[in-house]
């Protein structure tokens, strides 16, 4: 391996984890009721949030899987929506952890915004899916499958007052 692999390699990851926090913050910040649903739901209830996104993060990725491999291209087309339909409702759910955590942190600097505390919040989980081991192989898929439950559970909640432009710190 050349140190123009190492480089290349090391770009990508910062490129990848640089989006990733950047689509969290984003869909975070533009369905801010639905991040507020997912973000209750992870704080209500964070247990059966991941007991309702393993099966669904399983179902959904074996189906995609065995839909790609075919031979078939449409059932290839197939696949593909269903893995970036499971992967656009994890990102819903990405934002509500995102939230939550910056929850956690507004206490701890009380001179921070609701906007930064959510920056801070999705840098966290961006980072801590870096942590070599712990945080690729435990961190990462516990914090996927979370966000597909909470996504879900965002998803299919039935709205309680339309969405206010501009309200993302408010509580109800």
């Amino acid at each position: 391996m050349l140190i123009g692999d190492v480089l290349a390699i090391t770009a990508g990851l910062a490129a990848i984890c640089a989006s990733a926090w950047a689509l969290m913050v984003g869909v975070a910040v533009m369905f801010s009721h639905r991040t507020r649903i997912a973000c209750r739901t992870v704080e209500r209830n964070g247990w059966s949030t991941l007991a309702i996104g393993l099966p669904v993060t399983l179902v959904g990725a074996f189906l995609s899987i065995v839909l790609v491999g075919a031979a078939n291209p449409a059932a290839k087309l197939v696949g593909t929506v269903l893995y970036l339909g499971l992967l656009s409702i994890a990102v819903v759910g990405a934002g509500g952890l995102a939230a939550f955590v910056g929850r956690r942190i507004e206490p701890l600097d009380p001179s921070i915004s609701p906007f930064k505390a959510l920056t801070r919040g999705a840098a966290i989980l961006v980072l801590g899916c870096l942590l070599p081991i712990f945080g690729w192989f435990l961190f990462a898929p516990i914090l996927l499958v979370m966000s597909i439950g909470a996504g879900v559970r965002a998803l299919v909640a039935k709205p309680v007052a339309p969405p206010v432009m501009g309200d993302f710190g408010a509580t109800q």
